[in-house]
C-alpha cells in the first residue's frame, strides 16, 4: 500500500505533503508525490520534492515523484495500485462556490479515502503538539478515529475530541451544570470502545463537550481559546446540490491548519 499526495509548486501543497508524510510514517507506507501538469502549466516542483525527500529520509519513509499529464492518469493509478489515502490541498480562504482543482478531484468520486488540507500556517505541519477533532454529540466512526489517531501517533501530540450539540435558545436557557455533566458522561460512555482502542494503541486523548446555538461558531471559539496546531474534521462524499455538510461549512475559513477526512465508504 502507499499514500498519494498531489503537489504543485506552491507551499500549500508542500505543507499538505508533509502531513501526508507523517501519516505514511504512522503506517510504514510509501509516499508517492503526484504532480498533474494540467493543473500547473509551468511546473517548478523540484525544490518541493527535494524538501520533502529530505524530511522523508529523516523519518525513514520511502518517497517518489510521479508526473502525469492529466487527472485521467491519476484515476488509473487509483485503480491499478493499492492506495491507502489521497492527500490534496486548497487555500484556506477559498469559497465553496469556486471550482477549485480539489473540487475536481472530489467530483471524480475516486475509490479512495481523501484528506483535504486547508493551510493557514505554512510551517504548521513540521511540528504539531496539540490536535483537536470536533464531533457532533458522539457521532464518531472507526475510520475517522483511525485517521485521527494516526496523526496523534505520528506527532506524539496531545489530543482532544470536542463534542458539540446544537440546541435552541429556549433549550439553552433551561440547561444546568448538572445537565452538561450528564451529557459529557453519556458521550464518554458511548465512546468507551474508542478509549479501549486508544489504550491498546498506547494513545491518550481527552474529551470535552459543549452545547451551542451554532456548531461552527462554538468550535471556532473553542479553538480561539486554546493553542491547537491541527484540526481533524470528518467529511463526506455527499454531492447533493441542496445538501451542505461540515466539509464545506464548518471551517470555510479555518483559524488553524485543518484536514478534512472524507472516507470513500462513509454514508453517515
Amino acid at each position: 500500500m502507499r499514500v498519494v499526495s498531489l503537489i504543485n509548486s506552491n507551499m500549500i501543497c508542500e505543507t499538505s505533503s508533509i502531513y501526508a508524510l507523517h501519516y505514511a510514517k504512522s503506517f510504514s507506507l510509501k509516499l508517492s508525490l503526484v504532480h498533474i501538469k494540467e493543473n500547473d502549466k509551468l511546473p517548478a516542483i523540484d525544490k518541493v520534492f527535494a524538501d520533502i525527500k529530505k524530511l522523508a529520509t529523516s523519518l525513514d519513509v520511502e518517497v517518489e515523484l510521479i508526473i502525469y499529464e492529466s487527472l485521467k492518469e491519476l484515476e488509473q493509478l487509483i485503480l491499478d495500485k493499492n492506495i491507502d489515502i489521497l492527500f490534496c490541498s486548497t487555500k484556506h480562504d477559498r469559497s465553496i462556490f469556486e471550482q477549485s482543482f480539489v473540487k475536481k478531484v472530489i467530483k471524480l468520486g475516486l475509490r479512495v479515502d481523501l484528506a483535504v488540507v486547508k493551510v493557514v500556517k505554512f510551517t504548521g505541519a513540521v511540528g504539531v503538539e496539540k490536535i483537536i477533532m470536533p464531533i457532533r454529540g458522539y457521532q464518531f466512526s472507526i475510520n475517522k478515529f483511525t485517521f485521527f489517531t494516526a496523526f496523534v501517533n505520528a506527532y506524539s501530540a496531545t489530543a482532544e475530541i470536542f463534542s458539540v450539540d446544537e440546541i435552541k435558545k429556549s433549550q439553552a436557557a433551561l440547561l444546568s451544570a448538572k445537565d452538561v455533566k450528564i451529557k459529557l458522561q453519556n458521550v464518554m460512555f458511548n465512546l468507551r470502545h474508542y478509549f479501549r482502542l486508544a489504550i491498546i494503541m498506547n494513545i491518550k486523548f481527552s474529551i470535552k463537550h459543549s452545547y451551542a446555538l451554532i456548531e461552527g461558531y462554538e468550535v471556532q471559539s473553542h479553538i480561539a481559546k486554546n493553542s491547537y496546531d491541527l484540526a481533524i474534521i470528518g467529511g463526506h462524499h455527499k454531492r447533493n446540490f441542496f445538501y451542505c455538510h461540515p466539509i464545506e461549512t464548518l471551517f470555510e475559513k479555518p483559524m488553524i491548519n485543518s484536514i478534512y477526512f472524507i472516507p470513500c465508504d462513509d454514508d453517515e
